[in-house]
């Protein structure tokens, strides 16, 4: 029996939370070049926020993707454009390319030791269906592969050291690679950018400690929902960051501060410029969830709920 699988696709657009402006529940602080917005668990309100759908999307399609054998897709996450649709998976199998409308449309590069091929899980993607290119970042190499949509392999654009776990963004033909960086890599960068065009490395930043890990357990997770912000967070710091691509820096935006002994692990998801939610898990000694929040925070009008 072949597997259906069935994809919603989110556009998110503006949405504030309910109440009033400036409710005390947001601390804003001055940090130079940014403003990081602090919230204090203990001292937030559990409230039902009632967020209708038509205040999040702009539109909302079910798309089934063809599930013909070589459209089977397992374990997958999802990059979509006005075009495309694209899926990699956390097996080590190669990228997959669906119209918007579902259709198979190939296999973008392979599994494999080659100049062409990736030889590890990808662990970012992006798809420029402005120019027909599609750039895929292994889990660990120093090289993002570009292909175009056809699946044929373009070029490489080579980093200065190796890049672990990637994350990638694109923008006004600037490349930029963000990883987690390590203390034995030699010639060690966090963040480097690309011309697109030529490959050439036009900035470079070195590492931060609070950034620096000494194994892969860790992750960095990024949304790309707001247009020109390269949001990200790195689990081996407890905040909500923007990569600044004009001046080269990492600047904060949020955390989430709590009073309890037990470790906690916090995810930020960037839902547009000012929507921000972030979800609280409290952990027991086997690292296992014992409980939960989710928190609603808007930076425009400064206040936040657990919702």
């Amino acid at each position: 029996m072949k597997k259906k699988i069935i994809f919603v696709a989110f556009a998110f657009c503006a949405y504030a939370c309910s109440g009033p402006k400036n409710d005390g529940s947001v601390l804003t602080v001055d940090m130079g070049d940014s403003q990081l917005a602090v919230v204090s668990l203990n001292k937030l309100k559990s409230n039902t926020v009632t967020i209708p759908l038509s205040a999040l999307v702009e539109s909302c399609e079910m798309v089934q993707l063809e599930s013909t054998d070589e459209a089977f897709i397992k374990s997958w996450y999802t990059t979509v454009t006005e075009k495309y649709i694209g899926v990699r998976e956390q097996d080590q199998r190669p990228y997959k390319l669906f119209s918007r409308s579902g259709k198979f449309l190939g296999i973008i590069g392979s599994i494999g030791q080659g100049p062409e091929e990736y030889a590890t899980i990808l662990y970012d993607d992006i798809i420029d269906e402005n120019n027909g290119l599609i750039y895929l970042a292994p889990f660990v190499g120093d090289k993002i592969l570009v292909y175009n949509t056809s699946g044929k392999f373009i070029k490489d654009i080579t980093a200065p050291s190796q890049l672990n776990k990637p994350k990638i963004f694109l923008s006004d033909n600037i490349l930029t690679v963000l990883h987690m960086p390590m203390p034995f890599n030699d010639n060690e960068v966090m963040a480097v950018q690309f011309d697109v065009n030529t490959g050439t490395v036009l900035k470079e930043m070195p590492p931060s400690a609070q950034f620096i890990v000494t194994n892969f357990d860790g992750e960095l997770f990024n949304t790309r929902n707001t247009p020109a912000t390269f949001d990200f967070l790195s689990t081996s710091s407890d905040t909500l960051y923007h990569f600044d691509i004009n001046n080269n820096t990492i600047l904060p935006v949020l955390t989430v501060n709590y009073s309890v002994s037990e470790p906690v692990f916090k995810q930020y998801f960037q839902l547009n410029k000012d929507l921000i939610l972030t979800w609280v898990s409290f952990l027991d000694k086997g690292s296992y969830t014992k409980d939960s929040k989710l928190i609603a925070t808007d930076l425009k009008k400064q206040n936040s709920v657990v919702c």
